[in-house]
């Protein structure tokens, strides 16, 4: 470290453990939204669909399968949310993996032709997945 330099706090990482927790929560909060709009049409929840009526038909032709799945997922990350609180590092490492997954659907979203759509899910997910592998963040868990 240069003179003059200041070490980053350990306050800065765990303030960085609340927000990905949080985005945890999010994430489900969005499965179960998503979940309940495809399951039920023409509630005021539909307006989450607005500028997305292609995307929404599709995932409603599925059917119940994806509606279970979305729920599923969502327990999953309920759990997930659970172990990341108490800094788990099973937590960690399915935290890092599920972040790289997405990436790779936004790489997919760019191949595709969302060009930006892509960009900006690169651009996010690889953000939150340096982050999680920063030494500084690495070092709040107990072992």
């Amino acid at each position: 470290m240069t003179a003059g330099a200041v070490a980053p706090s350990g306050r800065a990482h765990r303030v960085g453990w609340l927000v990905v927790g949080v985005f945890l929560c999010l994430a489900v909060a969005v499965l179960v939204l998503s979940a309940l709009t495809l399951a039920v049409a023409g509630t005021p929840l539909d307006v989450i669909w607005t500028g997305q009526q292609a995307k929404r038909s599709g995932l409603a032709a599925l059917g119940w399968p994806l509606i279970v799945g979305f729920l599923a997922l969502a327990a999953g990350i309920v759990a997930l949310a659970a172990g990341w609180f108490r800094r788990r590092r099973w937590a960690w490492w399915l935290t890092v993996v599920g972040i790289a997954v997405n990436m790779v659907g936004d790489v997919t979203q760019i191949l595709t032709g969302h060009i930006w759509e892509g960009l900006t899910g690169v651009a996010g997910a690889g953000a939150v997945l340096c982050y999680l592998c920063t030494r500084g963040l690495r070092a709040q868990l107990p072992y």
